[in-house]
């Protein structure tokens, strides 16, 4: 293929497929332009990839493709200025998933990823942090499971040791009457 030797010369240009053209098969402007765009599509592309395996080294080149150098070449003259049309199907993006489903695969994974122990802990955690429970009140809540021999809630002190740290310290914020201001690893 002559054309490929005039590519590695000139670079891989259209005007050089538009002018190779012209030259050999002296066709009209449409399908000039029509057998472009297929070679574009096709040559041009199988070439750029070839090019680049080879390091773009012309020797390297010519020898390991000379098969297809010297092999035919086929151009489609028709149908080459076609768009391609819409994909089928109206619907678009990501494909609609119940919640019920996703929810579930969600609390297996944490299931498994922590241990029950620690997600009820968690649990009793936000109920306390929620609920603005004072120590008497959350010994009522944890003692009324307890008479029926049922451990739900972890004992006072963890709680409040886990409430705490929750909040940031109050070395990390200054509080004026102008303004306020925390410290970002408090947050």
């Amino acid at each position: 293929m002559s054309i490929c030797i005039d590519f590695i010369k000139k670079g891989n240009h259209i005007f050089i497929v538009e002018n190779f053209i012209k030259e050999k098969f002296n066709s009209y402007k449409e399908n000039v332009t029509c057998v472009t765009v297929n070679m574009q599509k096709t040559l041009l592309y199988q070439f750029n990839l070839k090019w680049k395996s080879a390091f773009r080294n012309k020797n390297r080149f010519l020898k390991d493709n000379e098969e297809w150098i010297n092999d035919n070449f086929f151009v489609d003259f028709e149908n080459s200025n076609e768009e391609p049309g819409p994909s089928s199907g109206n619907k678009h993006g990501r494909p609609y998933k119940n919640f019920e489903v996703t929810k579930k695969r969600k609390a297996i994974k944490l299931s498994r990823d922590f241990g029950i122990d620690q997600i009820q802990f968690l649990e009793a955690l936000a109920i306390f942090i929620d609920s603005d429970l004072l120590r008497d009140r959350y010994q009522q809540l944890i003692n009324s499971p307890k008479e029926k021999r049922v451990t739900v809630f972890p004992a006072y002190k963890k709680q409040a040791k886990a409430k705490n740290q929750c909040y940031s310290e109050e070395s990390m914020m200054e509080v004026i009457e102008t303004m306020a201001k925390v410290n970002l690893q408090a947050l």
